[in-house]
This record gives structure tokens, sequence and C-alpha cells, in this order.
């Protein structure tokens, strides 16, 4: 069912794109698709989202900006939280303050820039999220901060159960390094 899913999507977004052309819009409208969250799909023996592995909080972010070509992919770590910023950026009005997110023209038109820090947090302590907590209880709290190297899922209520990768040797977060790693 997950390449039916795919196959839909692709046909929408192709269906808006196209009602754009047809309509005289594609020329002056910024187009952004991006996804709320990934699937485990058994990863980390977890079928679903609610956690927070790469698998779960990666997920696609595509921009189309009239007359401006941006770098086929950018590598360096973004966020969802960049999306307004961007948006804002290429539209010439004025940023919100305070705001969290960074505008990713720069890295959209191929410039270097400092690296990013992400957040993501899950809580599933609270309404029907606590059903997972049968397969899952460590996963009642968690918060996650990382950079382009580093991910730390930080456990509160666990703290010794925490988990920390270096996501550029293991990018499928098979080897927990957080006793290892402690100034990490």
């Amino acid at each position: 069912t997950d390449a039916r899913e795919i196959r839909y999507m692709d046909g929408e977004i192709g269906r808006g794109l196209d009602e754009l052309e047809r309509r005289g819009l594609s020329e002056r409208t910024i187009v952004v698709v991006v996804a709320d969250h990934g699937q485990g799909l058994g990863d980390h023996d977890w079928g679903g989202h609610r956690i927070l592995y790469q698998e779960q909080i990666r997920v696609p972010l595509l921009f189309v900006v009239p007359g401006h070509t941006p770098e086929p992919e950018v590598s360096a770590l973004v966020r969802t939280v960049d999306i307004l910023p961007t948006l804002l950026d290429y539209t010439g009005l004025a940023l919100p303050q305070p705001i969290t997110g960074l505008s990713l023209r720069g890295l959209m038109e191929g410039r270097a820039e400092e690296g990013r820090v992400a957040f993501a947090d899950q809580i599933n302590l609270f309404d029907l999220n606590t059903l997972i907590l049968g397969k899952r209880p460590l996963d009642d709290l968690v918060y996650v901060a990382m950079d382009r190297q580093w991910k730390l899922t930080y456990r509160p209520l666990h703290p010794g159960k925490s988990e920390l990768y270096d996501l550029t040797r293991d990018p499928h977060e098979r080897q927990n390094r957080f006793a290892e790693e402690p100034a990490q």
C-alpha cells in the first residue's frame, strides 16, 4: 500500500501544479511540499511514527520558486521552522519577531552557511498517545537536539536510557554512543 500512497500523492501534487499552470499562476506562485512526519516501516522495531528516529523525523522538503534555479539538493541540516522565513525572504516581506527559523535562501542558492541545530519532541503521556507505551514504555517523553553530525535523544523520565548517535558514521542509528561519548 505504501507504493500506492506515494503514487496517489505524486498524482495529486501533479494535479495541483497542472492547475497552477492552467490558470497562469505558475510563474508567480511559490510551491512548497513538505511532510509532517515519516514512518518507521519496521525500523527500530516500530512501524509507525510517534518516536524520533531519523525515519520518523526526516521528511521531504521541496521548494519551487519562480525565477530562481535552486541547488538540486541541499545536504545541510534544515528544519520545517525554516519554511516561513524562506517564504518571507523570497517575497520580500518582513519577518515577524521573534522567530525561530532561518531562511533557506542562501543554501538553496548554493551559499555555505553555519550549521543549524534542530529540535524535536514527542509527548506520548496523554490522550490516545498513551497506547504506544504498552510496546514502547521508554517513549513516554522524548526530546531530540541534533546538528548535522550528532543526535541526542533525551528521555527525561529515563535519563540513563537516553541515546546519542554519530549520524555521519551511523545514519541508521544502530550504535548508541550515549555512555561512550559523555562530552558530546
